[in-house]
């Protein structure tokens, strides 16, 4: 057993804790740690910018216990949190636990670090499990898109025989490993540990998984508020999961993918219109059909300006192929030669002229658009009223006052 001042210099296992505001369950999630059997780990608590009193409740834990190193910083997200926990740890192995969650027993991370170490693996986990409020009465339902949380026996696992995304919190992870490869969180506001997560189980290609619950996470205290820049770190996420699938053909992991943007959708459906959201959805459905259709059927799409011109000039070419037509029924002095000659562009110069049109845009104009273009001038009480017709069935109308 290492020696009580030597428990942050080499430690088996840096539990890393990122905080902020979290002072009504914090002292549950410190408890948890520090009454593991494993006592040879550092407790690295980053401070994120805590404005309530989670500072002065790290100060009084660690004035007690020596494992303790509070690392206090400006808020900048719980990613760029955890990723100065990595800088700093010291361990063999890392661990993460967010301050609102807890370890289920005392033996969490014994059973981690002896299974790794073992079976000479780079991560080793367990199960996930669900609690609601203070008493620890954990859940399990996790089936279909969730039934990775759960592990059948003891054994090792290849990742591309798993191709899980979630529950990073439940395995512990070689520092060394993602220091050489440079495994860190991204600076996302929302689903930044799913990329890390993955990186990390692809950089390893296997693991050894514990059918045991080794962390429980607390539901139903928090609610989501989304805006335009959490969906757009959510888009950027699940890129960056859908474009490691790709990479490593991981289908599976592709499926999990498509399918994590159909379970946020119902919440962040409200905040796609935004530009860069748009752009981001149109890269992912690159890489999944389904979720082409999906965005497709659901009109989840905003139509550009070019689409919308289009689909303007093609109802104008079906309003005038009506008019044609109605134009031919009732007999009128056109004649089916120019009818023929000129509906495929609807260039109307066999009349518009004639009723003080001027052509305006040139043949360049035509091939563009597929139709001419005419203007006319009105004065009155001097007003210049300035008519646009697109062929004939599209108007725009504007008024210059003449000085």
């Amino acid at each position: 057993m290492a020696k009580k001042e030597d428990f942050t210099k080499n430690p088996k296992v840096s539990v890393i804790i990122p905080i902020y505001n979290a002072e009504e369950y914090l002292s549950q999630c410190l408890n948890s740690v520090i009454h593991q059997t494993l006592t040879d780990i550092e407790i690295i608590c980053v401070d994120d910018g805590s404005t309530d009193s989670s500072a002065e409740i790290l100060q009084k834990y660690a004035a007690k216990n020596k494992r303790f190193k509070i690392i206090s910083k400006q808020n900048a997200g719980v990613g760029k949190a955890r990723n100065d926990g990595i800088r700093a740890a010291n361990g063999e192995y890392v661990a993460f636990i967010d301050p609102d969650d807890v370890y289920p027993n005392n033996k969490v991370l014994s059973t981690l670090y002896e299974q790794a170490v073992r079976h000479n693996v780079l991560i080793c986990g367990g199960e996930f499990a669900l609690f609601w409020g203070d008493e620890l009465q954990l859940e399990q339902n996790f089936e279909d898109t969730f039934s990775g949380y759960l592990f059948d026996k003891n054994r090792i696992v290849e990742y591309v025989d798993y191709q899980f995304d979630y529950g990073y919190h439940r395995f512990i992870y070689n520092r060394r490993m993602l220091l050489k490869h440079k495994i860190f969180y991204p600076p996302y506001a929302r689903y930044q540990d799913p990329p890390f997560f993955v990186k990390a189980m692809i950089t390893a290609q296997r693991f050894y998984a514990v059918n045991k619950i080794t962390y429980a996470y607390r539901v139903g205290h928090q609610n989501i508020n989304w805006n335009m820049q959490k969906v757009r770190d959510l888009l950027s996420g699940i890129k960056d999961n859908f474009e490691m699938a790709q990479k490593h053909n991981l289908p599976h992991l592709n499926y999990l993918t498509c399918q994590r943007f159909l379970q946020h959708y119902e919440q962040i459906k409200d905040n796609l219109q935004d530009k860069a959201a748009q752009k981001l959805l149109h890269k992912l459905c690159k890489y999944n059909v389904e979720l082409e259709k999906f965005c497709l059927q659901n009109n989840v799409f905003v139509p550009s300006k070019t689409a919308c011109v289009k689909a303007a000039i093609n109802k104008g070419r079906e309003n005038m192929k009506q008019w044609i037509n109605k134009m031919k029924t009732k007999k009128s002095k056109m004649t089916n030669t120019n009818i023929e000659k000129h509906s495929h562009s609807i260039k109307l110069f066999f009349f518009l002229p004639l009723c003080g049109w001027k052509q305006v845009g040139g043949r360049k104009t035509w091939n563009i658009l597929g139709l001419p273009i005419f203007k006319r001038h009105r004065m009155e009480n001097g007003i210049v009223t300035k008519y646009y017709v697109l062929g004939l069935p599209i108007l725009k109308v504007s008024n210059k006052v003449i000085e």
